[in-house]
């Protein structure tokens, strides 16, 4: 089986020499290894984590290994952290750094004080804690020692008692240093005086928005931010009046905060127009656009989806809606208004993909819910593709075996040639006829000029006991982890996509 594996990678894919095997570059226990991103949210290597044991009573060490994306060995280091903490959780930061956020195990108690977070200087491979920004008394301090979950219950709870209100603030530290700083009081049952202020460089306040003046338990403002660059500043407003909601989106000059639009948002019913800017809210932004992206509502349930997208040149706002039966039944015959498809399975959105030229892609899951009498389920992909207008063009099923108790199959995603194509990658769980060996398949899908594609490979075998796990990889690659636990084997490998 081994040997059909290499075969079907060799005539899927187009194989590199890179690889690297994570069981001998330690001698500490394996615990993770991951994707790491840079500041622009492109693929800047991977982390590979490992627990090298006890130093003390209450401390343990972690080693971890940092490779950029070409599987070349960058640095690495060891942080000594407390025996609670199962892993570290890296990102890097605005300034180009690697922060190492430390994730505690379950069963820690009340008392438990997360430790700070650690910052790696990726060019001399320097560590130290790493100290947020917090605004307090009008100044930008060192935020305060982490305290205990009992601690700052007690200390809520004494404020409550105390206090009318306690100021609140948030810090964002941008790209350029700047800052912007959200401040509000906290009057426990609801906040009031709201503030967007924005800092340069220096920490000098440039200028400020108040809104939410009047808040109470029944009225309210709320201001969300949906993208920054150096010369626009895009957020959402929102305004509540018991049970009426109001929208609004703003775009701000960055430099001095003069209100270039300030655009009610009244292109939907009240349903939508609550939900609108909410949790399920997804906000993103290319080269030309700023999208948000959101469901389509009714009072008695999920009626399709909603996008709002803004011209980044000319400001221009439109808003498009899409309906499961209205705009799909072409394509999925069966298809009812609130997108369940057949035998009680329903769209279950995956990945929604925001093109250069307007346009946007939506990956959805066949997904039946657990029942009192059944588990959930998962069957075919439905790709579905729009216009600029949010017009369906396209709409392609792709047929996979049904997964019991899988809540999804699919894994993730990435843009192509200049970020106008796309491919994604979702997993299948087959069984071959002739071996009767049961596997783990991985589609590769690339939608290029319009045009779709679909490519399968093995990474597992259920007889061999060997899996093969994927991971993102550069543009036009994938990256395979090999696991064999019998042998201790662990090796990772980029491949090259065949496209």
């Amino acid at each position: 089986m081994r040997k059909l594996l290499l075969f079907l990678l060799i005539n899927s894919l187009v194989a590199t020499a890179q690889n690297f095997n994570l069981a001998s570059i330690s001698q500490g226990d394996y615990i993770t290894f991951r994707a790491v991103f840079d500041q622009n949210q492109k693929l800047y290597g991977y982390f590979s984590l490992y627990d090298i044991g006890k130093v003390n009573a209450t401390e343990k060490e972690f080693e971890f290994i940092i490779l950029d994306k070409n599987l070349n060995k960058v640095l690495t280091n060891k942080v000594t952290i407390l025996n609670e903490i199962s892993y570290l959780l890296p990102y890097i930061n605005v300034d180009g750094d690697l922060i190492l956020s430390p994730q505690p195990g379950y069963g820690v108690t009340k008392d438990f004080i997360l430790p700070k977070s650690k910052k790696l200087n990726l060019k001399t491979n320097e560590i130290e804690d790493y100290n947020f920004y917090c605004f307090e008394d009008n100044q930008f301090v060192d935020c305060p020692e982490n305290k205990s979950y009992r601690e700052r219950r007690a200390e809520f709870k004494k404020n409550k008692k105390d206090k009318e209100y306690v100021d609140e603030s948030d810090v964002w530290r941008l790209k350029n240093n700047n800052f912007l700083v959200l401040t509000s009081k906290n009057y426990f049952k609801y906040t009031k005086d709201n503030e967007l202020r924005f800092f340069d460089q220096n920490k000098q306040e440039l200028w400020s928005f108040k809104y939410n003046l009047d808040g109470s338990k029944k009225d309210a403002e709320s201001l969300n931010i949906m993208h920054y660059n150096e010369d626009k500043l895009y957020a959402i407003l929102r305004d509540r009046n018991k049970d009426d909601v109001t929208n609004y989106i703003i775009i701000f000059e960055t430099k001095t905060g003069k209100i270039i639009t300030k655009e009610k948002v009244s292109d939907f019913d009240k349903f939508t127009l609550n939900a609108y800017d909410n949790n399920t809210s997804m906000y993103h932004s290319n080269e030309n656009y700023v999208f948000l992206f959101n469901y389509l509502y009714s009072k008695d349930g999920v009626l399709g989806y909603i996008t709002t997208k803004i011209d980044k040149k000319t400001n221009e706002i439109t808003h498009k809606k899409l309906y499961f039966e209205k705009d799909l039944n072409r394509y999925l015959p069966k298809i009812n208004r609130f997108g369940y498809v057949e035998n009680g399975y329903l769209l279950n959105l995956k990945d929604v993909f925001f093109m250069e030229d307007g346009s946007v892609k939506l990956l959805t899951e066949k997904f039946k819910p657990a029942g009192q009498y059944n588990r959930m389920k998962t069957t075919d992909m439905v790709f579905i593709s729009t216009n600029s207008n949010f017009e369906v063009e396209l709409v392609k099923t792709l047929e996979k075996v049904k997964s019991k108790n899988e809540y999804t199959d699919y894994m993730f995603s990435q843009e192509i040639n200049d970020k106008k194509d796309i491919v994604f990658f979702y997993k299948d769980f087959q069984k071959d006829d002739e071996t009767k060996d049961k596997n783990w398949i991985l589609f590769i899908n690339t939608l290029i000029k319009g045009s779709f594609n679909q490519e399968q490979i093995t990474i597992s075998s259920k007889n061999d006991k060997f899996i093969s796990i994927p991971y993102l990889a550069k543009e036009g690659y994938i990256l395979l982890r090999e696991y064999n636990e019998k042998e201790k084997y662990n090796e990772i490998r980029l491949e090259r996509l065949n496209y």
